[in-house]
């Protein structure tokens, strides 16, 4: 006897139907998968180890290739502006012959032409180190002093102490918040002890990334460094932009009467900002406690926008002012 469709074993069957459907899917997906797997374990098995080596020598290779293609136009550019100065200065020469009346004129610009093209081929770079080079080793140098200052268990507190000696600065970082600014034969080794007793003056004591890179600022400064915060800053901030190339952009904002300023870099060529001894940050800290003869506090604070970083420095305006008024 057949069954009516609305018989309960009819529906029973219905349900096996698509149960058995559901299993035979599951089952090919599951061989899909298998086939997949096997066909992936092929390919690694048939690539044998020298053809491995093989691949890897023909990327270094090409690698190369790419770096050196990359120092030559580096290096053809200086050529180009070395060839159109002493064009410039060929073309002033042989004008100078033909108008005598305007000659000594040409004669000074072809001079200036032709040094300008010798000056420029002198001072060409043989050497380029790449901006993400230079952030990986930064890396590896601030974790290992962030990894120092945890482990020592020492303050936040970076202070940035102007000394006479082989470097311009020390970088001190003392054992507590409220602490004292060793003299400079503490200061000299880079475990600090306080001998007064009370732990104020105890800390680390290290030569700072910024003292190289304000040696080097002060040989190219055409005039003395400011005394005044705000000339300071304007020099270091035209030296990380327009001479080392450090930052795209450098914006600061002072106020001397308050004794704190900030700076904002836009475009660091280290990338993310450090929390022990940026070298952006320890520059902008060494040049201020160079010019101001005086110890100064800085501090990465949280980047807005488009900033890398934001350096916080802070000195005493009071004990400044005291010494300007008894200069005068």
């Amino acid at each position: 006897m057949s069954r009516r469709d609305g018989d309960p074993g009819s529906g029973r069957g219905g349900d096996g139907d698509r149960d058995g459907n559901a299993e035979r899917d599951a089952n090919r997906g599951r061989d899909a998968d298998r086939d997949a797997n096997r066909g992936r374990d092929a390919d690694r098995d048939a690539l044998s180890t020298p053809e491995l080596r093989a691949r890897v020598e023909v990327l270094e290779a090409e690698l190369d290739r790419l770096r050196e293609r990359y120092r030559r136009s580096r290096r053809s550019r200086y050529r180009r502006t070395a060839g159109g100065l002493a064009a410039v200065g060929g073309v002033a020469a042989a004008l100078a012959a033909a108008f005598p009346t305007v000659r000594s004129t040409l004669v000074v610009l072809a001079g200036i032409g032709l040094f300008g093209a010798v000056l420029t081929l002198v001072i060409t770079p043989e050497r380029f180190v790449a901006a993400g080079t230079a952030e990986r080793v930064n890396r590896a140098r601030t974790r290992s002093l962030s990894e120092m200052v945890d482990q020592l268990g020492l303050s936040a507190v970076r202070v940035y102490v102007p000394v006479d000696g082989a470097t311009p600065a020390r970088l001190f970082v003392p054992l507590h918040d409220e602490y004292a600014v060793p003299d400079d034969g503490a200061l000299a080794e880079p475990f600090v002890v306080d001998h007064a007793g009370d732990g104020a003056g105890r800390g680390l004591s290290l030569v700072p990334a910024g003292a190289p890179l304000f040696e080097a600022f002060e040989r190219t400064l055409s005039e003395p460094l400011g005394s005044s915060p705000t000339r300071v800053l304007a020099q270091a901030a035209d030296a990380l932009v327009e001479a080392f190339e450090l930052a795209e952009t450098v914006e600061t904002d002072c106020d001397p009467g308050d004794g704190r300023a900030t700076v904002a870099v836009g475009g660091s060529a280290y990338g993310a900002a450090a929390d022990v001894d940026d070298p952006v940050a320890s520059f902008v800290a060494v040049a201020l406690a160079r010019g101001l003869d005086a110890p100064v506090e800085a501090e990465v604070v949280d980047a807005d926008g488009d900033d890398d970083l934001v350096v916080a420095v802070r000195w005493d305006a009071t004990e400044r002012s005291e010494t300007e008024q008894s200069a005068d």
